[in-house]
């Protein structure tokens, strides 16, 4: 796992949240979201294969749910 995305996973599981799921790429995500909802969105705007903003769309496509950009 990418250090960074490791160290933002711990960080956001020791503030108390439950983090369901991490991707390295926009088809990961994709792939991801669509086996389990979320309620909030963490997500790199440029992914080695995509926009993160494609998924912010199909996330929101699917129900309610609060973005964070980076």
């Amino acid at each position: 796992m990418h250090r960074t995305r490791a160290l933002v996973r711990t960080v956001q599981s020791d503030a108390g949240f439950r983090v369901t799921f991490t991707a390295e790429s926009l088809a990961e995500g994709r792939a991801k979201l669509a086996e389990e909802p979320v309620d909030v969105l963490l997500v790199d705007v440029g992914l080695p294969d995509g926009d993160g903003l494609e998924l912010v769309a199909e996330a929101q496509a699917r129900g309610p749910c609060k973005v964070l950009v980076v």
